[in-house]
């Protein structure tokens, strides 16, 4: 695999709904295109306008569902159409 190849990185999870793709927090960073501490505050619903981002923790590890950061990103293309 190339180093680009490597640079978002899908891993695969098995959960009770069956084989879902989480993205790591970097991960989800890198796909939005903003930075950590942006993700974070978007994450914790301090973002003025923008719904929250739906994780799942393991442990420490903060991980987003590709399904739901889809989700999210349609839900935030809807509050601009509004506005």
């Amino acid at each position: 695999m190339s180093a680009s190849a490597k640079d978002v990185v899908v891993r695969e999870y098995t959960n009770g709904r069956g084989v879902g793709n989480l993205l790591s927090f970097a991960d989800t960073a890198q796909k939005l295109k903003v930075s950590k501490a942006q993700l974070s505050k978007l994450i914790n619903g301090k973002v003025p306008g923008l719904p929250r981002l739906k994780i799942a923790r393991l442990g420490r590890r903060v991980l987003v569902r590709e399904e739901a950061l889809a989700q999210w990103v349609q839900e935030v293309e809807a509050c601009n159409a509004d506005h």
